[in-house]
C-alpha cells in the first residue's frame, strides 16, 4: 500500500512540475529529422567584434566586414543517451562581396551534440566543434572547425517537428580554416537563424 501511494504522489508532483511531458517528448524525440535552416551572418577577417554602451555589437574595422546568407540542409540524429549529431550541406552566398570576388560557396558539415530537454517541451541544444569542407565556389577546397554554441528550440507534434527560431541574442561562431587556400584564416561572424525539422 505504502508503494503505491508513493507512486502516486510521485505521478503527481511529476505533473505538476512538467516531467511527464519531458520524458514522453524525449522519447518521441529520438531518431532522424530533416531540417533546413536559414541563416544571415555578419562577417570580419580581422578582430572580432566589439560592443556599443548599449551591449550591442559592433565592428571595429571599418570595411573589414562582409555579409552573408545561407541555406543549410541535411540530417540531424537525436540518440537516447543525449548525443546526436548533425550532418548536411550549407550554400552561401556573399551578398556584399566587391566586383571580381567570388560570391557562392557549397560546403559540407557534421556537428556533434547533446540535448536536453526542458519543462513544456523546450530543446536546449549544446553544439560541440563542428566540422566543414568547402566544395565549390569560393574557398573551394577549404577546411575548418566551427566553434561550439547553444540552440534553443520547440518541440511540437508529439515529437515529429522541431522549431528553432531567431534566438534573442545573436549567435557568435568563431571559424578557424585549418586547411586549403584559406588555411590559418580565423573569421568571427555573427548570425540569427531558423530552423525546422521534420522527424523521417
Amino acid at each position: 500500500m505504502r508503494r503505491i501511494l508513493a507512486a502516486l504522489v510521485a505521478l503527481v508532483i511529476s505533473t505538476v512540475f512538467g516531467v511527464v511531458p519531458t520524458v514522453e517528448a524525449r522519447t518521441n524525440l529520438n531518431g532522424d529529422y530533416a531540417f533546413t535552416t536559414n541563416r544571415s551572418c555578419t562577417t570580419t577577417n580581422g578582430p572580432d567584434f566589439a560592443t556599443d554602451p548599449s551591449g550591442a555589437p559592433t565592428i571595429i574595422v571599418d570595411g573589414g566586414f562582409f555579409r552573408q546568407i545561407a541555406t543549410e540542409s541535411g540530417t540531424t540524429t537525436y540518440n537516447p543517451d543525449g548525443t546526436g549529431v548533425s550532418t548536411g550541406r550549407s550554400v552561401t552566398m556573399n551578398i556584399s562581396a566587391g566586383a571580381g570576388a567570388s560570391i557562392l560557396s557549397l560546403s559540407e558539415f557534421s556537428v556533434p551534440f547533446t540535448y536536453t530537454i526542458e519543462n513544456n517541451d523546450q530543446l536546449v541544444t549544446a553544439l560541440g566543434t563542428s566540422t566543414f569542407v568547402t566544395i565549390l565556389g569560393a574557398g573551394t577546397g577549404n577546411t575548418g572547425t566551427v566553434s561550439p554554441g547553444t540552440r534553443h528550440a520547440q518541440i511540437g507534434n508529439g515529437g515529429n517537428t522541431i522549431v528553432t527560431g531567431p534566438a534573442v541574442d545573436f549567435q557568435h561562431d568563431t571559424l578557424t580554416f585549418t586547411g586549403g587556400p584559406s588555411a590559418g584564416l580565423v573569421q568571427h561572424r555573427l548570425c540569427t537563424r531558423s530552423t525546422t525539422s521534420v522527424k523521417k
